[in-house]
């Protein structure tokens, strides 16, 4: 029997599975930094609290201004009340409420179509940064600090990539990151099939628990994952000044 794992679990998974290109502990805090590249990386998120969240909020504005970025709250269930109420106070807005889903992983034949590989190549990152080359540099940095096995997904039709996926799995779990099909193939089942094949690519590891984070407004997404038996475990958001 496969027991679900806990809130913490999930959150240092998730932490190891998207690394930062700098982490600080502070207070049973975690201060992330990677020059500014996603929130996800570039937000302070509780572990395990252990000290007023006045102490961590005046070491989070210290270690942040020395980066020259702006002080981030990932704000979830082992943050406590305390620290969205203080930040609230002090007009931090509220920002992109996620939901936090998880599953089992189930044992899924490989997918002939969909070509999977330990790093993404530079059609995988033009598809996800098509924007500044910088940001594909620090995207593909902070891919390439994931020290857990991880497997990045792409989906040809007619031989051309239509939709694309990563996964990290270690301890018994597996992060889904990064999933998106181009518009031309979307309501064909594209992006369904990309995480049927990283699932089972997953349960070839060990992995057991999936889990991704969805922002709680993107209904196509949540449709999708529910199709496929994700269901809400958590939620947090950001906290910006």
């Amino acid at each position: 029997m496969v027991h679900p794992p806990s809130i913490l679990a999930l959150e240092e998974h998730a932490l190891e599975a998207w690394p930062a290109l700098e982490a600080v502990r502070f207070g049973g805090w975690s201060f992330r930094f990677a020059e500014g590249y996603t929130k996800r990386a570039n937000s302070a998120s509780a572990l395990a609290p252990d000290r007023p969240f006045a102490e961590i909020h005046r070491e989070a504005l210290r270690r942040y201004a020395e980066r020259g970025l702006p002080p981030i709250f990932r704000i979830g269930p082992l943050a406590g009340p305390e620290p969205d109420g203080t930040l609230d106070a002090l007009g931090y807005r509220a920002l992109r409420r996620t939901l936090v889903l998880t599953a089992p992983v189930p044992d899924v034949p490989a997918d002939a179509a969909v070509r999977i590989a330990p790093v993404p190549d530079g059609g995988w990152l033009n598809v996800h940064d098509p924007g500044r080359p910088a940001d594909r540099d620090l995207h593909a940095r902070i891919l390439a600090a994931t020290e857990l096995p991880a497997a990045h997904a792409t989906l040809l039709e007619d031989g051309q990539p239509v939709a694309f996926g990563r996964i990290v799995a270690g301890r018994g779990l597996a992060g889904l990151f990064s999933v998106l099909t181009l518009p031309r193939a979307r309501g064909r089942g594209a992006g369904r099939r990309v995480v049927e094949a990283l699932l089972g690519w997953a349960h070839g590891q060990g992995a057991r628990t999936a889990y991704l984070q969805v922002e709680a407004d993107n209904a196509p997404a949540l449709a999708l994952y529910r199709r496929l038996g994700f269901t809400e475990t958590y939620g947090y958001h950001y906290r910006l000044p």
